[in-house]
């Protein structure tokens, strides 16, 4: 009968744990919160990021929105590079391995082509310089 008791009291103090308004409250918040910096970290910036293209001459900026072929002098010689469709890419080196064409086009903050032996380096930078990804977040 004991037991009984024990059962009956412990289901008694369940009453006292319901939530109440503060804790809806409270709970309420935390998600709205948590929901906007999500949406915050994930979303489509309105502006488009910064390309920026270091070379042993010069540096220079454009803007992912600013579209065109741009020859880019390097330490073998010209390299051609396209901004299109908010993406940059190598469309032609001088390097004997191209690995700078092989990698592609790149669109999002961080990313970067590197040609070693033209001594190019291409990045892409947003408005705060760095994106979240899944790993940071």
């Amino acid at each position: 009968m004991a037991d009984l008791d024990s059962f009956s009291t412990a289901l008694h103090h369940m009453d006292d744990m319901k939530p109440k308004l503060l804790d809806w409250i409270v709970i309420c918040c935390t998600v709205l919160i948590i929901g906007f910096f999500s949406v915050s970290a994930y979303a489509n910036p309105s502006a488009p990021g910064t390309v920026v293209i270091s070379a042993p001459e010069s540096e220079w900026i454009f803007s992912l929105s600013d579209e065109g072929i741009y020859a880019i002098p390097g330490e073998l010689g010209d390299m051609t590079i396209e901004i299109r469709d908010r993406q940059v890419r190598v469309l032609d080196s001088p390097c004997r391995e191209k690995i700078c064409i092989r990698t592609g086009a790149i669109s999002r903050s961080g990313a970067w082509i590197a040609c070693i032996p033209s001594r190019v380096f291409i990045r892409i930078q947003g408005q705060t310089g760095e994106e979240t990804d899944a790993i940071s977040f």
